[in-house]
């Protein structure tokens, strides 16, 4: 809908209030149902959270980088965003709890991640997306400001209404409510993306063939699975349990698609790898989840 009907929607790709507004409203939505005791409990063993975070925001972002060589600057640069935003809010901790993993582990890890997205994601696209065309400048102090204000404070407000106990309460027993307004803010956000890519494919600004998206749908998913069996084989090389493994492989090498959308957007570089590498970690992260679970229940009997 977005990329077809890019021309009545172009009003919205222009209006940056309502983008961050969607990314913020989101984030707090998503970031409200997260028990402060799980924090805790990870906290009392944060070696798990540490490993996959740093799987996370440096394994990812220099497998991205080294792929985004095989396709051109507007697709490898959205490439290299998707690769150096957070883990995901809400399906790292549901994958992991559905693998038979450490949930608190996935939780951590996107804590940290979404927390630190405000230095590591500016410092991964300055460090990359220098060239000698001058469009690929990236305004980092700019960008830095926008996403401790848009990613990093929705988040800690979640926590402190949470410390109220009706607002507590009353998220703990609404989730999936809260999980479905954030999904129509999500759609929202791709719909403004992808009318933002149809016009710059009318303007002639951009443009790729068959052939190229297959390629990005091979990168994201090599880039994925690298950092999935990555982390879960040297998890278990370090000493970490199974439910540990899990959660290092599933939480270190998702991504966020809010965080990614908006930041592509805001910096005019392609979303078609943001969608795709969403897109495959659900559909394939859900197999391979089930995969682990079946295969833990058949060794326990």
């Amino acid at each position: 809908m977005g990329f077809f009907f890019s021309r009545p929607l172009a009003i919205l790709t222009e209006w940056t209030v309502l983008r961050n507004a969607i990314l913020f409203s989101v984030l707090f939505v998503m970031a409200l149902p997260v028990a402060t005791e799980e924090i805790g409990r990870a906290l009392r063993s944060p070696w798990a959270a540490l490993y996959a975070s740093l799987i996370n925001i440096a394994f990812l972002p220099m497998t991205a980088w080294a792929f985004s060589f095989s396709m051109d600057q507007f697709l490898g640069d959205g490439l290299i965003i998707a690769a150096a935003v957070p883990c995901t809010l809400a399906s790292a901790a549901v994958w992991t709890r559905r693998a038979g993993g450490n949930d608190s582990v996935a939780i951590f890890v996107t804590l940290i991640t979404n927390a630190l997205c405000f230095l590591i994601t500016p410092f991964w696209l300055w460090l990359t997306m220098k060239g000698e065309n001058t469009s690929t400048t990236i305004d980092v102090q700019a960008l830095i400001l926008k996403l401790g204000l848009l990613v990093v404070l929705p988040m800690v407000l979640a926590q402190i209404a949470r410390q109220f106990r009706v607002i507590g309460n009353w998220s703990t027993r609404n989730k999936v409510p809260l999980s479905t307004l954030a999904q129509i803010g999500i759609l929202t956000m791709v719909t403004i993306g992808a009318a933002k890519m149809g016009n710059k494919f009318a303007d002639g600004e951009a443009s790729f063939s068959f052939g190229e998206v297959a390629v990005v749908l091979f990168a994201v998913n090599a880039i994925h699975f690298a950092a999935l069996f990555f982390g879960f084989w040297t998890a278990k090389a370090l000493g970490f349990g199974r439910k540990e493994q899990i959660a290092i492989g599933i939480a270190g090498s998702q991504k966020t698609l809010m965080v990614g959308l908006n930041t592509a957007v805001e910096i005019n570089r392609s979303i078609l790898p943001m969608l795709l590498f969403h897109i495959s970690q659900l559909v394939f992260d859900t197999i391979i989840a089930d995969r682990w679970k079946k295969h833990d229940h058949e060794n326990t009997n």
